[in-house]
């Protein structure tokens, strides 16, 4: 294990291996203080939501976990965490020339073809809460090598035909993220939701397939509300909210 300092408070601790970034920092947390960074360069096992699995080529892609303090972030705003991560890579991948769209709640896609995945999961100790924020991004890999579908994912390399230095990827995500977690803190989700609609993933015809209650239900995705949860039309003017 290295230790290398990010900025603005975040510092790195990279392993040549891990199971997973995440699962690490959940299990060691009180090893590490606020803002520590998990990077594993070979992640075995990553997680996605629902414990699906996420692959990466050693060494090539990104797969990192953040500690985030939400001592100061007001309950109802600790979903917006989540939104704030998408937008953090979003934002990256536009200086980048690469035109992302987010797909709620966790998923960074590219003309349809998913790029990074983000997992959020919240944890309370000894009267502190903290979020581990679990981001993989695929970096320098090709789809050849991730050995999926190409229409399914993408990667930067792919996208931008040029290599990216890991690090300075991952330290731009880091700052962008805490720049925007302090802004949830400060003036709340409302910019940041504007900028959300406004990157949200639609599909062509305007109607997307969501599981609500175990059942896949066609809907047509409006946007997101002030608590960031998704705003659903399905049908005859049905509005709901999805959390």
């Amino acid at each position: 294990m290295t230790v290398w300092p990010v900025g603005e408070g975040i510092v790195e601790y990279r392993f040549d291996r891990l199971f997973s970034s995440s699962t690490f920092l959940k299990e060691h947390l009180a090893e590490y203080e606020p803002w520590s960074l998990i990077r594993a360069v070979d992640q075995t096992a990553g997680r996605g939501r629902f414990d699906r699995l996420w692959n990466m080529v050693a060494g090539k892609d990104l797969a990192f976990s953040i500690l985030v303090p939400l001592d100061n972030i007001p309950l109802a705003s600790w979903g917006n965490i989540t939104q704030a991560a998408a937008l953090a890579v979003a934002e990256h991948l536009d200086k980048c020339d690469i035109n992302a769209q987010i797909k709620w709640p966790n998923d960074i896609l590219i003309d349809g073809a998913k790029i990074c995945g983000i997992l959020c999961e919240s944890m309370t100790i000894d009267d502190r809460s903290w979020a581990i924020v679990g981001i993989g991004l695929n970096v320098n890999s090709t789809v050849e090598e991730l050995n999926v579908a190409s229409s399914q994912v993408t990667t930067m390399l792919d996208e931008s035909q040029n290599e990216h230095e890991i690090f300075d990827v991952m330290k731009a995500v880091a700052l962008c993220l805490k720049k925007l977690v302090e802004e949830l803190r400060d003036d709340g989700f409302g910019r940041m939701r504007n900028l959300y609609n406004s990157l949200l993933y639609k599909c062509e015809s305007g109607i997307q397939t969501v599981v609500i209650g175990g059942i896949e239900v066609p809907v047509k995705v409006i946007g997101l509300s002030d608590s960031g949860r998704l705003l659903i039309d399905r049908g005859a003017g049905r509005v709901e909210e999805i959390y």
